[in-house]
């Protein structure tokens, strides 16, 4: 484990969570945390800058978001032009139905504030961390595809008003 990695792992609240960032940080390349973020609508523990082969990567672990009043998501991911939660949902834990009950409301209102959730079962991300980065990597690149368009036609509608 590199000395890197040690403040965000302890910030986790569960192994399983544990695990999908040290996965993180065994297969991206790192590129330091994010100091001083101040944002109304975004409240993390701490948060990680990562290089993937595609795209940068802003992870934000244990997170609050300003809409959801004490239920803090395991992590957001936000690239260029994407954001979404991931949860990594231990299979003890989420067996309680009041919590599989807590966690769809809990989706429901990050989806009003326009965050997908993807979620992992603990065997999932125990067995297959790659396949759960590659699976992170992937929602990251369809999002920015489907954000694209719309983005690209801000920039061309601004443009196609200044004077020459």
């Amino acid at each position: 484990m590199t000395p890197a990695v040690i403040p965000a792992l302890s910030v986790c609240d569960s192994p399983i969570e544990g695990r999908l960032l040290q996965a993180m940080f065994d297969n991206w390349n790192f590129n330091g945390y994010i100091e001083d973020l101040h944002r109304d609508d975004v409240r993390p523990r701490i948060s990680c800058l990562f290089w993937t082969e595609k795209t940068p990567i802003c992870v934000f672990v244990q997170t609050e978001l300003r809409d959801i009043p004490y239920r803090r998501v395991d992590f957001v991911i936000e690239g260029m032009c994407c954001k979404f939660i991931v949860e990594a949902d231990g299979v003890q834990f989420h067996k309680n139905e009041r919590v599989m009950r807590e966690d769809r409301k809990k989706d429901r209102i990050a989806l009003l504030m326009g965050y997908n959730t993807l979620r992992f079962v603990g065997p999932e991300i125990w067995q297959y961390p790659k396949f759960a980065l590659g699976q992170i990597e992937q929602t990251c690149a369809n999002l920015t595809e489907q954000n694209f368009p719309a983005w690209r036609a801000k920039i061309d509608t601004e443009q196609s008003f200044e004077t020459p």
